[in-house]
């Protein structure tokens, strides 16, 4: 069997399992967890760390500032890090316990650096862009990163090297760079320009994204293109490839891939949900702005992420009411789309408004995001939404060798008696001071499946299988 069968068949049956033992709510339950004040602009969406907080990063009332927050599930929020440069991406918990993120104009020339945030929070930059003549590294980094399963660090920059129009890098955890691809080497920018979405790696190994602009449909709306580890670039699919772009375009989200094993994402205009295979086939799940006045949404700036129900839950940040300030929803595979909340809803817009931050499914079973805030200066907010999810542990990565470290998140696991890869129990194992992470040792006869804490109150399964490499 292939890795990529067996990590879908996997992922089919751990969310299965999920979706089963839910319990039913059917009005979603909305919590405004805190107003971020003084006027930063959340952008990207949360992650959770090794301490069962959760942490993102702000865009301040300039461009040359902006923080790193830690917030509480309960909503004790706590600034972690000034930035030297407001930042428009998520943060990275990567296998060595710290997070990893970008500022698009911080750094030595001040046109970009990755910085390194350890547990207790000091922060390093590892990396400045633009420190050689004609910056062939690149510039302007505004997507987050992803770690590889070489452990290596992935992203892209918007702007400079070769043709400025941005590059996509590898990087090592202490911050050695390497370009693999410069966009707009092809004539007239058919390999796409404008990458402001993060890249993923997909089960078969390969790198998948999108282009804000570029490509060769009917109009330069961008592209979705894959890219081998070795820097092979391919386009897959064209947008506005389809009469009056009605398969959209501009699209300001990456990707992320589902049980099913396909890719799926959105696009702005006229804003649509997408599906896409591995090799290209292209089709649009569901189109925003259906419904009268916008009621169903419209600017789908966000990612999407695939819960443990196996709905995707995405954010629009326009359209949903009379404000016109956005909504939250679910979404089946097959594109039938349901409203979780309307923002702008409360008096005064203490909710939120313009939520363009992906939503976070947190180990406790619950989906947190943030809002931007009003274009006019009110600052922006963090959010719960209680869905009905039961809680569970997510391993950090999702792939380990027997015989490694495998570092499995979750909240309220002191007492665990046990943990088990698909069924084979570790024969040691760890748990931080906090309860909310556990390091296991990846045992002999592993095979790839589910993760299973066994606690007094009850078994923990992983949101994700965890692959056992060869």
């Amino acid at each position: 069997m292939s890795r990529t069968t067996a990590y879908v068949r996997a992922a089919v049956g751990v969310l299965t399992l999920c979706a089963a033992a839910m319990s039913q709510v059917t009005q979603p339950t909305f919590k405004r967890l805190a107003g971020l004040g003084n006027h930063p602009h959340a952008w990207a969406g949360l992650s959770q760390g090794l301490d069962g907080d959760l942490y993102f990063t702000t865009g301040g009332a300039g461009f040359h500032t902006g923080e790193v927050y830690r917030i509480t599930p309960e909503g004790k929020l706590t600034p972690a890090h000034k930035l030297a440069g407001q930042s428009k991406a998520g943060l990275l918990l990567a296998t060595d316990g710290n997070f990893y993120g970008t500022t698009p104009l911080g750094g030595v020339k001040r046109v970009g650096s990755v910085f390194r945030m350890t547990p207790d929070r000091k922060l390093t930059t590892i990396y400045s862009f633009c420190l050689e003549s004609g910056c062939p590294d690149g510039t302007e980094p505004e997507t987050g990163l992803i770690q590889g399963n070489d452990g290596n660090l992935y992203g892209t920059t918007t702007g400079a090297a070769a043709y400025n129009h941005g590059t996509i890098f590898r990087m090592t955890l202490d911050g050695q760079l390497a370009t693999l691809h410069n966009f707009c080497s092809q004539p007239n920018c058919t390999d796409g320009v404008g990458a402001i979405a993060p890249l993923l790696q997909a089960s078969d190994g390969n790198f998948y994204s999108t282009t804000a602009n570029g490509g060769t449909g009917g109009k330069p709306l961008g592209t979705v293109y894959r890219m081998t580890p070795s820097g092979v670039f391919t386009v897959l699919y064209n947008f506005c490839s389809q009469p009056n772009c009605t398969d959209g375009g501009n699209p300001q989200t990456g990707l992320m891939q589902a049980s099913d094993g396909n890719l799926y994402g959105t696009a702005e205009s006229p804003g649509v949900a997408y599906r896409i295979t591995l090799d290209g086939s292209y089709q649009v799940v569901y189109t925003f702005c259906s419904l009268p006045k916008c009621r169903d949404g419209a600017y789908p700036y966000a990612s999407l992420i695939q819960a443990t129900d196996g709905n995707l839950y995405g954010t629009t940040a326009g359209g949903g009411g009379a404000h016109k300030f956005g909504t939250a929803f679910r979404l089946t595979l097959d594109g039938q789309l349901t409203t979780l909340h309307v923002f702008c809803r409360e008096s005064g817009c203490h909710d939120g408004q313009t939520p363009v931050g992906p939503l976070f499914q947190a180990t406790d079973g619950n989906l947190y995001g943030t809002t931007y805030g009003q274009l006019h200066g009110a600052p922006g907010t963090v959010y719960e939404l209680v869905t009905g999810l039961a809680p569970f542990v997510s391993p950090v990565p999702a792939y380990g060798n027997v015989g490694t470290q495998a570092t499995i998140l979750g909240m309220k696991l002191s007492g665990a008696t046990s943990v088990t890869f698909n069924g084979t129990a570790a024969v040691s194992f760890t748990i931080n001071s906090t309860g909310s992470a556990i390091t296991a040792t990846v045992p002999a006869g592993a095979t790839t499946g589910t993760i299973q804490v066994t606690l007094p109150t009850g078994v923990l399964s992983s949101n994700v299988p965890f692959f056992v490499m060869p």
